[in-house]
């Protein structure tokens, strides 16, 4: 079928065996790796640094807008209820100096009024100074509500529940007074 002729013509197949050795960047598969593959890798490496720094930095924005806010929101509510305090402070004392000074009995009832009407109170407190009604020798050992053994009128309402008045400890008395004394 096919002619001699032909096939005398061309050389035989032959193995020739090449002792040149080609390094693997030189190679093609080499240069693909160096020059297209490696540079796409760093390029999706530098892409996700950078998104994820963004990602980062947007997250602790809003983080700290959101802290800010809670800190505004309970500052506040602090100043709400300082005031509010503050107003009941200064409401027994008008009440002490229109008619209540002297009347211990009612002093007591309105102290323990103002932890009634104001829940979130822990307590209330009246306290005269040492004989400023004229009324502490009549109260010396009574042990009346609110008397101390010498008679002076420090009163406490510390328990929204009973609503029993007692006498301030004396690590408490020794504070207040120290604190009056400023």
């Amino acid at each position: 079928m096919f002619n001699d002729h032909y096939h005398a013509q061309i050389p035989p197949f032959k193995r020739y065996k090449l002792d040149i050795k080609i390094t693997f960047f030189s190679s093609l598969k080499g240069r693909v790796l160096l020059f297209l593959l490696l540079p796409t890798l760093l390029i999706i490496a530098a892409l996700i640094t950078i998104t994820t720094a963004n990602s980062f930095s947007s997250v602790r924005t809003q983080a700290e807008i959101s802290l800010k806010q809670v800190v505004n929101n309970t500052a506040l509510h602090i100043k709400q209820r300082n005031a509010s305090s503050v107003s009941s402070a200064k409401q027994m004392v008008l009440a002490q100096d229109e008619s209540m000074f002297g009347n211990r009995g009612q002093s007591i009832q309105y102290a323990r009024r103002i932890l009634v009407e104001n829940p979130q109170y822990i307590g209330t407190f009246v306290g005269y100074e040492p004989n400023a009604d004229q009324q502490d020798k009549q109260f010396i050992g009574q042990g009346s509500e609110g008397s101390y053994e010498h008679g002076r009128f420090l009163a406490a309402t510390e328990d929204s529940a009973s609503l029993k008045m007692q006498q301030l400890s004396k690590t408490a008395y020794a504070s207040l007074f120290k604190i009056m004394r400023q």
